[in-house]
């Protein structure tokens, strides 16, 4: 069922995505070590250029357009500086408020803008997004619901919700590329991770 396929897609990305974070986090609190968290990014994009340049050369793409490659290019800056904060986030912890904080953040990003480039939401849609909040909340509360003033002084919450609005933002350039372009986006958003934070990790701890 062609409908159901960008839900199917959706939830297996997420399951990856969310082994990786944590994977991500677990590994800078053992470095324990500065720019830990950027080098653990740098080696995840180099990871992930390394076999979609692979899965690219065996599925190039059927057409690319100068848009192709100029959003993903905003898209993979934009990543390239939020990848080191999610990883030294879920660091940090705790994951049970970050990581749902993050997620609420990123998916109501794309959900507020969307009308704005033309994608409608259905009533239902809006519904969802709405209902994430209350659940986010009860999903953050450790030993109760947090008050405002601890929301507001909360150095995770405001790391969550940056992280967040980032990916949210980078989403967006993202599906300004064709489908034509294959999985040449993806490339490029990886690539410009590389070239940004492999140089940073090097000047920052010393070593690679």
């Amino acid at each position: 069922n062609q409908v159901d396929m960008p839900v199917l897609f959706a939830a297996i990305s997420a399951v990856f995505y969310g082994v990786g974070d944590v994977l991500g986090g677990v590994g800078v609190q053992r470095s324990s070590r500065n720019g830990a968290a950027i080098s653990m990014a740098a080696v995840a994009n180099i990871t992930s250029v390394v076999f979609l340049t692979v899965f690219v050369s065996i599925s190039p793409p059927e057409a690319v357009l100068l848009g192709d490659v100029l959003w993903p290019a905003l898209a993979g800056l934009l990543m390239a500086i939020t990848r080191p904060l999610l990883y030294e986030g879920m660091a940090r912890g705790p994951i049970t408020v970050f990581a749902p904080g993050f997620g609420l953040t990123m998916i109501a990003i794309p959900t507020v803008i969307g009308p704005l480039i033309g994608e409608s939401l259905s009533l239902l849609e809006v519904l969802g997004v709405i209902f994430a909040i209350p659940a986010v909340v009860l999903l953050s509360s450790q030993d109760g619901l947090p008050k405002i003033e601890e929301i507001l002084k909360s150095r995770v919450i405001g790391l969550s919700l940056l992280v967040g609005t980032n990916i949210g933002i980078a989403g967006i350039f993202t599906s300004q590329a064709n489908p034509e372009a294959g999985q040449l986006p993806v490339l490029i958003i990886l690539g410009m991770g590389v070239v940004v934070l492999t140089p940073v990790a090097r000047i920052r701890s010393g070593s690679f």
